[in-house]
């Protein structure tokens, strides 16, 4: 079957349809570009690396029909967007999505949904896509403006040479003209071929138009609160996909957007942050692997999860940028707080610096008259002395900041 059959089947493909956006186009042109929704990254470039994007099929006989896009949560959790798992109930003739009364009916059966982590989507349901075991929506019957969720858990656990998992920014909020890049499989024409559709492609430097609580009054039909405005470039087949902060955090899913691929309504991930934790808590106890941290509390910065404990000569050397010297050791760290803990052996220097010291045995101290007369600075043979410049009560990060070691190093001579 050929790329431009399969994109017409459009009927089961609710993430490839070009459909009316909430309620009646308002008259204001930034409205007016929300008249429609859409849902590839239109003037992107292709996209080889970000593997925690994935492309999601829908099949029917075998043959891909439609698809969308989604996020790779944790090994077998895939977040995406409820449209494209359910088709789209009480749309308005004329206008299309009306945020007052248009929702989901019931969701797809599980042997229909294929994921893959290929660049390229293949046209049938082989080996290259993982089969679904579960799909799960928020519960009841809630409307599509606000509520375009879904999370699939797969049958198997990807491995981590084939997919990058992506962290969901589930416990800060986005505000206004914060700096995103958005990752899809969809369109690069807002055409009913869907021309394009079916590789990974991302664009980068876009930035959020407006939370859904602070959009104009002219969008407040048409955006919820639990929702934002973004820049452009998403098209069909885009649907469900990431939009990412600078951090590499999922921050929201893309539901819905304007004409010629423009203005796309997120859902934004905060907003369902405990939905989202809970649900992948789930789906660690299916895949028989230790929840991610995040679901529990962790912060999602990178700035807190970086490895530590490597050795250093220099910040570059460490993955964080943040190299220690503590008078015992030279390694790297990362930062830290009561929240973020340290993992065993280390502790965090939350007073002062806020990153972790590894935690050594207390010096031993020789009780022999004999060594402690012979010389005013300890026997150097017994190797028992702690010299001034060696205090590992005085560690010296080598961090980024050259005002952090400077301060240290003055701390340092005082303390000598």
């Amino acid at each position: 079957m050929s790329l431009r059959s399969f994109l017409l089947g459009l009927p089961l493909a609710a993430g490839l349809l070009v459909v009316p956006g909430c309620g009646a186009a308002p008259e204001s042109s930034e409205a007016e570009l929300l008249g429609s929704a859409s849902g590839a990254i239109k003037d992107g470039y292709l996209d080889n690396k970000d593997t925690g994007v994935v492309g999601i099929g829908m099949f029917q006989q075998g043959f891909l029909i439609g698809l969308c896009t989604g996020s790779l949560i944790a090994p077998n959790v895939v977040l995406t967007a409820h449209h494209c798992v359910a088709d789209v109930l009480n749309e308005d003739p004329q206008t299309g999505i009306n945020c007052a009364k248009t929702s989901f009916d019931t969701s797809f059966a599980v042997s229909m949904l294929g994921v893959t982590t290929r660049s390229t989507m293949g046209n049938s349901k082989n080996s290259t896509y993982h089969k679904v075991k579960e799909v799960i929506t928020q519960t009841g019957t809630p409307l599509l403006c606000g509520n375009d969720q879904a999370i699939l858990i797969l049958a198997d656990n990807l491995d981590p040479s084939e997919a990058k998992v992506l962290v969901p920014r589930v416990d800060s909020e986005i505000v206004k003209k914060d700096e995103y890049y958005a990752v899809g499989y969809g369109a690069t024409q807002d055409d009913q071929a869907g021309t394009g559709a079916g590789t990974r492609r991302r664009r980068d430097k876009l930035f959020i138009t407006c939370p859904g609580a602070e959009c104009p009054s002219s969008l407040k039909s048409s955006v919820t609160a639990e929702e934002f405005v973004g820049d452009v470039g998403t098209c069909q087949g885009d649907s469900g996909g990431p939009a990412l902060d600078l951090q590499d955090r999922v921050i929201g899913i893309i539901s819905r957007g304007g004409a010629d691929c423009t203005s796309p309504i997120y859902s934004d991930v905060f907003g369902v942050g405990q939905w989202v934790k809970d649900t992948t808590v789930h789906g660690a106890a299916v895949g028989g692997y230790a929840a991610p941290a995040w679901t529990t509390g962790y912060p999602t910065h990178p700035k807190f999860n970086y490895p530590i404990g490597g050795d250093c000569a220099q910040p570059s050397d460490c993955a964080s940028n943040s190299c220690i010297a503590d008078g015992v050791a030279t390694y790297c760290t990362r930062a830290c707080t009561d929240a973020a803990t340290c993992p065993d052996g280390y502790t965090c220097d939350t007073a002062k610096l806020g990153v972790c010291f590894q935690n050594h045995p207390p010096p031993v101290t020789s009780t022999s008259t004999s060594s402690t007369s012979s010389s005013s600075g300890g026997d150097a043979a017994s190797g028992c002395s702690i010299n001034a410049g060696d205090d590992p009560t005085k560690p010296v990060p080598w961090l980024t900041s050259g005002v952090v070691i400077a301060a240290l190093a003055l701390r340092r001579r005082r303390a000598s």
